[in-house]
């Protein structure tokens, strides 16, 4: 810590503070009562504006992949694209109505690629939609198809997994905020604000590259001159500029143990986009190939899910997810765990009731207090 006021805690520590004061048994309580309750309105104001852009796929860099701004041929909404998979319904402008809050049903043709058109996902929740309605589920008060408004749906599938990525970017900006000096002029004069208008939005995967594990104090800042030193076809806006100019000249007369702080920061970014070009994570061609679904769908009637993505990647991705143990879905939980961090990855429902877990007869045995065959022993 490079001063002792005007420090943010971070969710972990408020997950302590609401444990303690509430009495709760354990911690892992007390972090789903935190992420259900409300956050921070900079990240409140932060999902506002990203998940706008996902429902009205708006052309905007931080939501699309990064092989698509790097080649605008492949953009699907871009008019150079030569091969594209579908043709926009509408335009961006057009792509989202609201009127009383109903949204206009997608269209699709037969060439339409199922899964990167959003074609398999719109029936996979009409069907969804309709159980619900036949079990007397609670629906919206007015005629909808977007699940978003569904209740029964709206938690597990939408509020979920945006909130899970919400309260990591909440972590990684309170990592940054409270590594600044007071005369810092990244610190704003302390106007936190200030510090979320610049810094608060990013691109998911370029940063997921940088700061892999999540545990790079000045990530948030570091990240964008890194991946433009890289790429040059990566953009940064002016805002981030201008901050990236100020703090070079604050590097100058800077306290000798800051610099090392962010000189080393700077050293484990680029060790990270070093061993990304040679072998990526995991984790990395997931983020990207959720970004890609989101950004192709034609409208977001569903969230991408955790079975979406292994679809499209053993079919569409690396020659790494030809083996087989990737079709075995426990092959990706950790994987899937790192990935929804950084974009909104919900976990497939069942249609119908829960699936039921397999009944584990050797426990039943032991249960009896007849041991026979233990374990196949």
């Amino acid at each position: 810590m490079f001063r002792d006021h005007h420090l943010k805690p971070t969710t972990e520590e408020l997950a302590k503070k609401l444990r303690d004061s509430e009495g709760l048994s354990t911690l892992e309580e007390a972090r789903k009562q935190l992420r259900k309750g409300a956050w921070h309105k900079e990240s409140a104001d932060w999902l506002n504006r990203n998940v706008l852009r996902l429902i009205t796929k708006e052309n905007h860099h931080y939501q699309k992949p990064l092989h698509m701004i790097e080649d605008g041929t492949q953009d699907p909404h871009n008019p150079l694209c030569e091969n594209r998979p579908f043709l926009p319904n509408l335009s961006f402008g057009e792509k989202f109505s609201w009127d009383s809050n109903r949204t206009l049903p997608p269209k699709f043709g037969d060439q339409d690629d199922p899964l990167l058109s959003g074609k398999s996902k719109h029936e996979e929740v009409k069907v969804k939609l309709e159980k619900v309605k036949q079990n007397g589920g609670e629906e919206p008060p007015f005629p909808t198809s977007n699940f978003i408004f569904w209740p029964e749906v709206q938690e597990e599938w939408f509020n979920e997994p945006v909130r899970e990525v919400g309260f990591f970017q909440e972590d990684l900006m309170t990592d940054a905020w409270n590594s600044f000096p007071e005369d810092c002029p990244l610190f704003y004069d302390g106007n936190y604000q200030k510090f979320w208008d610049t810094w608060g939005e990013f691109h998911p995967h370029a940063l997921a590259i940088c700061n892999k594990e999540g545990n790079i104090d000045r990530s948030i800042i570091i990240h964008d001159q890194e991946m433009k030193n890289k790429y040059g076809w990566y953009p940064i806006n002016e805002k981030k500029e201008a901050g990236f100019k100020a703090h070079e000249e604050y590097l100058r007369v800077c306290k000798a143990d800051y610099l090392k702080a962010y000189n080393d920061d700077v050293y484990l970014i680029r060790r990270n986009i070093e061993n990304h070009e040679e072998r990526p994570t995991i984790q990395s061609p997931i983020v990207d190939a959720a970004l890609t679904l989101y950004y192709t769908w034609k409208e977001l009637h569903g969230m991408v899910t955790q079975k979406d993505i292994r679809t499209y990647l053993c079919n569409h991705g690396p020659d790494r997810f030809k083996h087989p143990k990737y079709q075995d879905p426990q092959n990706w939980r950790d994987a899937m765990g790192l990935a929804s961090r950084w974009v909104p990855i919900a976990k497939a429902f069942y249609r119908g009731k829960q699936k039921p877990k397999p009944t584990d007869q050797d426990a039943v045995i032991l249960q009896d207090g007849t041991p026979h065959n233990v374990g196949g022993v």
